[in-house]
């Protein structure tokens, strides 16, 4: 996981009702071409899902090879 997306992945898991924030991930997984999981992002913001975390520091339980 780059820098930057793990960044916004703490973000996000810290706020997950911030869109704004999920929207940006999903440009930079984009932008590192994981176009699946941006897409997914944007869904999910789309249809209203939110993700609720444990931790931070935790991959998200919908996809078992989150990028490290």
């Amino acid at each position: 996981m780059t820098d930057t997306i793990s960044r916004l992945h703490a973000a996000v898991c810290r706020d997950p009702e911030d869109v704004a924030a999920r929207l940006v991930m999903a440009d930079a997984l984009d932008e590192d071409g994981q176009a699946d999981r941006a897409a997914f992002i944007r869904r999910s913001v789309a249809s209203g899902l939110t993700f609720y975390p444990e931790s931070a520091n935790e991959p998200p339980p919908f996809h078992d090879n989150w990028p490290e």
